[in-house]
């Protein structure tokens, strides 16, 4: 078992942590901090599930399981603050990329375990 922070998975959702909390802090000051605490927290909850996940063979897929759900929220949030333009463009298209990294990484750690777990 690798350690967390050397997952190509854990690694991708720190850097959208990062990009969050830079982002967050250009957000007018409503947004920052309703919905800018509320993405910066869900960011940092995925992370820690991810971890979860790494360190708990007997549970990783509860653990990737409630990672799916949470990280639908993540990109809900993120949907709004494009849609509402709180997010430059140029940060938008970093981001949008990283989630779709970040969605085939876990999908893919996800099968993988349930196809493990049935063998």
């Amino acid at each position: 078992m690798a350690l967390s922070e050397e997952l190509p998975l854990f690694r991708k959702m720190f850097e959208l942590v990062e990009l969050i909390y830079d982002e967050r802090q250009h957000f007018p000051r409503m947004a920052r901090y309703d919905i800018g605490s509320d993405l910066f927290r869900t960011a940092l909850d995925c992370s820690e599930l991810i971890q979860a996940a790494n360190m708990n063979m007997a549970e990783r897929i509860q653990f990737l399981n409630e990672f799916a759900r949470t990280y639908g929220r993540l990109r809900l949030l993120l949907r709004l603050c494009i849609k509402k333009r709180l997010i430059g463009q140029n940060k938008t298209a970093q981001i949008l990329q990283l989630c779709g990294e970040i969605g085939q990484q876990s999908t893919g750690w996800r099968k993988y375990s349930s196809r493990n777990l049935q063998n």
